[in-house]
């Protein structure tokens, strides 16, 4: 269990360009190095599952062009030497640079939007004041 953020690409088609604008944002690059990197579901995952688990490339497709983020449960002290606040903060950053290149759609029910997490500010600065929000 944990707390996590849902989200996708608007268009399934921009899957692959938002997996590689999220590998060159700034504030992901730490992230990814520690394996908690901001992702999305794209062609190379797909190309793996073929290659290595065949059983999962109907999923890997279906879930084409989507991510999850569990905001919950780090050490962020421990594991990226910052604090929680500016572990939130920073996937705040992430979450609106890529919306600076690509339309995004965040799950309206994310339950990291519910209050405990990221600030008000926050979610509105990520989901540009709830336009950005989806209900799927």
């Amino acid at each position: 269990m944990g707390a996590y953020i849902y989200y996708r690409t608007a268009d399934i088609e921009e899957a692959d360009r938002a997996w590689d604008i999220l590998q060159e944002i700034e504030e992901n690059r730490l992230f990814l190095d520690k394996g908690w990197g901001v992702g999305v579901t794209n062609q190379e995952d797909i190309d793996w599952a073929k290659k290595e688990r065949p059983d999962m490339v109907d999923f890997m497709i279906k879930e084409q062009g989507k991510g999850e983020y569990k905001v919950s449960g780090w050490d962020t002290e421990e594991e990226l030497g910052i604090d929680f606040e500016s572990f939130l903060e920073r996937l705040t950053v992430i979450f609106e640079k890529i919306n600076m290149e690509i339309e995004m759609k965040y799950l309206y029910g994310s339950c990291a939007f519910g209050g405990s997490y990221f600030s008000k500010s926050q979610i509105d600065r990520i989901t540009n004041e709830g336009e950005l929000f989806s209900n799927r």
